[in-house]
């Protein structure tokens, strides 16, 4: 049976509504791995990859985006051909005789059943696409014959409970769907015809997955509902809340929903109160009864506006979205909505950043089918992207309406109101009162004070006094800081915008540069900015400056903005090599930047940067942590690092137990620097070798009288099953114990820096082609409870454990060194990045002839060695044992 490589793919374009990665493909995972017992890999393809790596590829594709899916699928066919392209998603379900020849096949309506038996097929049929037998997995659309055949429809799964919880990953923005479908039919929306019927997840089955959301991601502070209509049940909501009360999660997170204006009433509004909700939506439409009729909404303006009164009156802000270009809509039916819109804004019953829509006729729904009847459109010679550009320009990647309407022009997006209302003269209107709305809203943003919260990560190590550079007033952190900035002017754009935030300016205490501050060196507890590094011409040298200010043991506290969550995402990253020429060249010039942004990044480059100066300019750092997502703006990334301690002669001596495998320089430098190293020195030969050396380090940690080793990880895979044997000990800890985490980098290396907690079921946040199932964490934490008599099973063997970085840390005290050095290059699914030269030659040489009956030692071990022989001048010692090297204590 061959285990199969998939990947995913969404397609959209640039200009799509803002979206969230598609929770398609966490029920598809989700629903593979408890089904079958040999899984395939399942990877969600975010960008450019080599497809090659893939048996199969799944795009995803709602009909605006199918020229996007037709090309991503042609250019897979044209680099191999014998990868199999699979369609699924909106446009095949309501259109699958649109199929194109470059996908081999269409999966239609609900997918997991039907995937699930794709998958089986060709695990089992070795990639036939031309088999009788896939006309018996309903639910496909095939080619045959220059025809498309359509297998059958799918039963849907009921109950919906029978789907496990969706797969999730660090990086996604945790929502949820308690429901699939819709029991009313506006004639603009697609789907009822998409899911059929309505149906529902329990009560039971919704709680649980908010649960698992929080214990995975304890960050999480609001959980959007994407369901069409959340409330449609409401003894089910009823006994959702119930439930969140009993598990007192009610508190711990926020949640946002869609509503119908019909059924707003006040005591739902009180159950509401209860959920923790904070933010509602529905769609509101027309202010005209007549257009509300053709939209089949079964709403009035009245029930609207009384909607809105009722959540007003009970504090919940309200969103609306509204569409005009109606067939027949008239010109002061268009103007009714606006003026809607703007009463209920000033008001403060409808809240900012409302949406207008333009209706655009999708398939699978009935004004599609009358844009066909009336000759709109044609299937067969169908150009998809004019589907796009529907939606207003508030919710996509367009930064104002101008732009909207060029893009609409450009695509030549469909228009059903010609006759009534020309498309010239519903821009001139919407242009009109946009500006209004954006008037409107800017004066209620400016009398409102909106203040980011307090960092919970800057309280935890900015402790003291310090300096702040470039501070705001909506942006404080609440800590004992002057404020260093390079103007005191209220008059610059960032106070003006400080200013119309929150009503005031934070005021500057130090004018100066912040990259040549006129104070004393090591005379400040820690120096805390946010969103400034990035406006450095030279951010080496500003860096370098805040260090000189810090006292032994200070901490350099930044937020920085992530490329991927601001206005730079369609801007080049900085590479490390722009910023050492910037600081070896003594740049000033400004790129003239309209955010005055100097350079873009994402986490991994500053990390790299901090390495790059730990290594380069002898910048005694430790990166105490990384914070993927900032836990303050939310758009950002934050790293903390500290000032070495001086180490006094009469300091007595902290030793710690820690192992290590490395072959970075960097993650040595790091482990070096981290602690210091004494004790024994083990090179241990065999492929068993992770596990057995891990069972002597937990022995040497008990034997120094400690009950509980925790374990540190960075690439650390193993057999699938193995992690099942520490859990008995794992739930004995107390329930305030971390007891494991994923911390490191993701596999598109994205800095995690979050923890998972091993009482929940694992999601792993990779995937990797091992000859067996695997359980991966990419930098996790175990702590093991010695006097338990657990030990690792040392019948199973280390994969890829070339960069593993082992700390074993008790109570701060008691331990040795150890190097447990497994078959690096045997189990490495990577090249090595480093490449030995002729010092390294040399170092093993002299090993070699040292040890001369050793059976295998790493060359990873022969690199570390001769990195300790040079720079901790050890004593070497056999101790009548070959594969033992002993270490004189050392201090610093």
């Amino acid at each position: 049976m061959k285990i199969l490589r998939i990947g995913f793919i969404q397609a959209k374009q640039e200009t799509d509504v803002q979206w969230f990665k598609p929770l398609a493909f966490g029920y598809l995972k989700a629903y593979l791995e408890k089904k079958l017992d040999n899984p395939p890999s399942f990877e969600f393809i975010k960008g450019p990859v080599d497809t090659n790596r893939y048996d199969i590829i799944v795009i995803s594709s709602t009909s605006q985006d199918y020229s996007e899916a037709k090309r991503i699928a042609a250019d897979i066919k044209r680099k191999n051909k014998s990868i199999i392209t699979v369609l699924g998603g909106h446009h095949v379900t309501y259109l699958p005789s649109t199929l194109s020849s470059d996908f081999d096949l269409g999966v239609s309506g609900e997918g997991e059943q039907t995937f699930l038996e794709l998958v089986e097929y060709f695990q089992n049929n070795v990639f036939n696409k031309s088999s009788e037998e896939l006309k018996n997995i309903k639910g496909l659309a095939i080619h045959k014959n220059n025809e498309i055949i359509l297998t059958g429809k799918r039963d849907l799964i009921d109950p919906l409970d029978n789907i496990p919880h969706p797969y999730r990953q660090l990086d996604d923005t945790q929502y949820l769907f308690t429901s699939r479908g819709c029991p009313y039919k506006c004639v603009f929306c697609s789907s009822s015809a998409f899911w059929n019927k309505t149906r529902v997840f329990s009560a039971e089955y919704v709680v649980d997955e908010i649960e698992q959301i929080l214990k995975l991601f304890p960050d999480t502070s609001h959980i959007p509902i994407e369901d069409d209509i959340f409330i449609i049940d409401l003894p089910r909501l009823e006994k959702i809340i119930d439930l969140m009360e009993e598990r007192q999660l009610s508190k711990r997170v926020a949640f946002s929903f869609a509503v119908r204006a019909n059924l707003v009433t006040d005591q739902l509004c009180e159950l509401f109160k209860r959920f923790n909700v904070r933010t509602v939506c529905f769609g509101a439409e027309s202010a005209s009864d007549r257009i509300l009729e053709i939209l089949k909404k079964k709403t009035t303006v009245a029930q609207n506006q009384a909607a809105l009164d009722i959540l007003h009156t009970h504090g919940l802000t309200t969103v609306c979205s509204f569409i005009v270009g109606v067939p027949t809509e008239t010109k002061e039916e268009v103007i009714a909505t606006y003026e809607f819109i703007i009463k209920n804004i000033l008001e403060r019953k409808l809240g900012l950043f409302s949406t207008i829509n333009i209706l655009t006729p999708m398939p699978g729904t009935e004004i599609w089918d009358h844009a066909v009847n009336q000759g709109l459109v044609n299937v067969s010679n169908m150009e998809w992207s004019r589907l796009a550009g529907f939606a207003s320009y508030r919710t996509s990647n367009i930064i104002s309406f101008s732009e909207w309407i060029k893009h609409r022009e450009k695509n030549k997006s469909i228009y059903l109101n010609e006759d009534t209302l020309a498309q010239c003269k519903l821009y001139e209107i919407m242009n009109k009162y946009e500006e209004k709305i954006k008037n409107i809203e800017r004066g209620i943003i400016s009398g409102k004070s909106i203040i980011h919260p307090e960092s919970k990560l800057a309280h935890k190590y900015c402790i003291g006094k310090g300096l702040e550079i470039g501070g705001s007033a909506h942006n404080p952190f609440g800590l004992d800081t002057i404020n260093v900035d390079i103007t005191d002017s209220m008059t610059t754009r960032f106070k003006k915008e400080e200013i119309n935030l929150c009503g005031k300016a934070l005021l500057v205490d130090i004018v100066a540069p912040g990259d040549a501050i006129p104070l004393p060196g090591a005379s400040q507890d820690f120096v805390i900015s946010s969103h400034v590094l990035e406006h450095f011409t030279n951010p080496i040298k500003a860096l370098i400056e805040w260090n000189r200010l810090l006292k032994p043991g200070g901490i350099i506290f930044m937020i920085i903005p992530h490329k991927e969550r601001t206005s730079d995402k369609k801007k080049e990253r900085t590479t490390l090599q722009h910023l050492i020429d910037d600081y070896q060249n003594e740049t000033t010039k400004s790129n003239d930047d309209e955010n005055g942004h100097e350079h873009v990044w994402i986490t991994e480059d500053i990390v790299n940067l901090l390495y790059w100066m730990i290594n380069n300019l002898d910048m005694k750092w430790t990166i105490e942590e990384v914070q993927d997502t900032d836990d303050k703006v939310r758009n950002g990334f934050t790293i903390v690092i500290r000032k070495h301690f001086g180490i006094a002669t009469e300091t007595p001596k902290i030793t710690i137990g820690f192992g290590a495998l490395v072959n970075d320089p960097y993650r040595l430098d790091m482990v070096l620097r981290q602690s210091e190293l004494e004790g024994d020195i083990f090179f241990i030969k065999e492929p068993t070798s992770a596990t057995l050396g891990l069972n002597k380090l937990l022995d040497l940690i008990q034997g120094n009288g400690f009950g509980i080793a925790a374990l540190v990880h960075q690439d650390m895979f193993f057999q699938n099953g193995w992690i099942e044997t520490v859990k008995s000990q794992l739930v004995q800890l107390p329930d305030n114990w971390v007891v494991a985490g994923i911390i490191g980098k993701d596999k598109d290396g994205t800095m995690c820096g979050r923890l998972h907690d091993m009482r929940m079921p694992l999601l792993f946040n990779s995937d990797h082609a091992f000859p067996v199932r695997v359980s991966c964490f990419d930098e996790c934490v175990i702590f093991v409870n010695l006097k338990s008599g657990f030990r690792f099973d040392e019948q199973l063997d280390g994969f890829d454990l070339y960069g593993t970085l082992a700390v074993l840390q008790a109570e701060e005290m008691g331990g040795s060194a150890w190097i447990i050095d497994a078959f690096a290059e045997h189990y490495c699914m990577r090249k090595f990045p480093w490449k030995p030269g002729d010092d390294f030659k040399r170092r093993v040489e002299w090993l070699s002839q040292r040890f001369p009956n050793a059976e295998q030692i790493n060359s990873t071990a022969f690199g570390l060695y001769g990195f300790l022989r040079e720079n901790l001048n050890p004593e070497v010692n056999s101790q009548g044992k070959e594969e033992v090297l002993c270490l004189q204590e050392v201090a610093g």
